[in-house]
């Protein structure tokens, strides 16, 4: 599985422990929508600085056993 797979994969999970659609989350974090959106469907590829704001949103994202 590579990076992006693994970013989405974990926010879907963030999502859907949090019982809160993609459009909310975004709205919550003040991420654009749109922004979001992109890179939830692997049209844009997730930056270090994107992983870095997922987490701090409370994001858990695990990279092969290393969690941040």
């Amino acid at each position: 599985m590579n990076l992006n797979a693994m970013v989405i994969d974990a926010v879907q999970a963030h999502l859907e422990n949090q019982g809160i659609s993609q459009a909310n989350f975004a709205r919550q974090q003040h991420f654009r929508q749109s922004w979001l959106n992109r890179r939830m469907l692997g049209i844009t590829p997730w930056k270090l600085s994107d992983i870095d704001r997922l987490r701090t949103a409370g994001v858990v994202i695990n990279l092969g056993g290393e969690s941040c």
